[in-house]
């Protein structure tokens, strides 16, 4: 269950990877500029400013590192495992519009989606990232853990919506609807 929430996860998190990366290189860049006159104008602390430029070219890294791992791991799936993920991830189509393409409802689309990404989970394993390891690359990227954890309470909801409720007589819903007085 856990992989496939992490495949989820990453996927999801995909959609963003450029957009992030690209904002993290106009930081970089806005950071050396700034540092460089709080330096020479203001006197501050040379260490400190490259420790934040630091931290932001290893936030890239691993983000990089991410995309490239997602990308990889799409090449070595089957054929039909990949353009399922390649449609709804990386081109963004709606899982309604791919099950119309695909001539199928949307739950076998659902199951299709769920072993599509668990065999890409299983290709990055391959490469070298296993659950444990990814989990370690990712413990600071907040906005990734931030998917997961939405990720999480979707499907603790929707098995919340599952649960039958008790069925009750009408004679003990009627009684039951009287104030101050139930059935136990």
């Amino acid at each position: 269950m856990k992989k496939l929430i992490w495949g989820r996860t990453i996927f999801e998190a995909y959609r963003h990877l450029k957009r992030v990366v690209d904002y993290v290189d106009k930081l970089v860049l806005e950071s050396c500029s700034a540092y460089s006159y709080l330096q020479i104008y203001e006197g501050k602390n040379t260490l400190e400013q490259m420790e934040a430029v630091t931290d932001l070219i290893m936030h890239k890294k691993r983000l990089v590192v991410l995309k490239k791992l997602i990308e990889n791991a799409v090449k070595l799936l089957e054929p039909n495992d990949a353009k399922l993920l390649v449609r709804r991830y990386f081109d963004n189509v709606p899982t309604t519009q791919i099950a119309k393409e695909q001539n199928t409802t949307r739950a076998v689309l659902r199951s299709k989606f769920k072993n599509a990404l668990l065999h890409a989970m299983d290709k990055i394993e391959e490469l070298g990232y296993p659950l444990e390891t990814l989990e370690e690359l990712l413990k600071n990227e907040g906005w990734i853990i931030g998917i997961y954890n939405e990720i999480v309470e979707k499907r603790k909801s929707a098995k919340l919506k599952k649960i039958p409720l008790q069925k009750t007589t009408r004679l003990e819903r009627l009684i039951n609807s009287i104030p101050n007085y139930k059935i136990s």
